[in-house]
């Protein structure tokens, strides 16, 4: 029986995943169990702390409290998650039998924005670049997924975001204004 306590916390820094990021994790040595990751996935969602939703198992509440305490407790293994996450969700955005790339290219644009702000300490300009960067690359991921152009479905479920969208403008905004950086993003990047 595996120790679900440490797998959620690691589990902590993604907000939507599947077996395949499981499998991929156990693989990276960053989580350890005895079962495989559809094993996994049942013990996960028999906690109740985890569900399904489109596709993807996601946990909103138990998630973004342990987010918090790693990242104020053991930031080294903060940055890794993301770093190895990012580095994941783009592998999954580079693979054609990929099943829902839209909500992948969201969870590796907040990944990514994540790395920029906490591991990669960009903030003010280079931030808002490196944002915009990490859009082109979702953008040329999605333009021709089997014929079919998702970027339209991409910032439709980036408007949909109420969380990306808090994060971003924290991380834009100046610590003594508050401004809706999100929104112009959006504006810019849509054609």
């Amino acid at each position: 029986e595996p120790d679900l306590g440490p797998i959620l916390d690691t589990l902590s820094v993604f907000r939507r995943f599947g077996p395949w990021l499981l499998k991929d994790l156990i693989k990276a040595g960053q989580i350890f169990t005895n079962v495989d990751e559809h094993d996994l996935v049942t013990r996960l969602t028999g906690t109740y702390l985890l569900h399904r939703e489109n596709g993807c198992l996601e946990d909103s509440i138990t998630q973004r409290l342990l987010n918090i305490r790693m990242r104020c407790t053991d930031k080294p293994k903060f940055h890794r998650l993301c770093t190895l996450g990012r580095d994941f969700y783009h592998s999954r955005l580079s693979y054609p039998k990929t099943i829902h790339p839209v909500q992948w290219a969201v969870e590796y644009l907040c990944l990514g924005l994540q790395c920029a702000y906490f591991v990669e300490n960009q903030r003010g300009a280079d931030l808002k670049a490196a944002f915009l960067g990490l859009v082109a690359e979702c953008r040329r991921l999605l333009k021709t997924w089997e014929g079919q152009s998702l970027y339209v479905d991409f910032i439709q479920a980036l408007r949909d975001d109420w969380e990306l969208e808090f994060l971003t403008n924290y991380f834009l905004s100046k610590k003594d204004a508050y401004a809706d950086e999100y929104a112009e993003i959006l504006i810019q990047i849509e054609d």
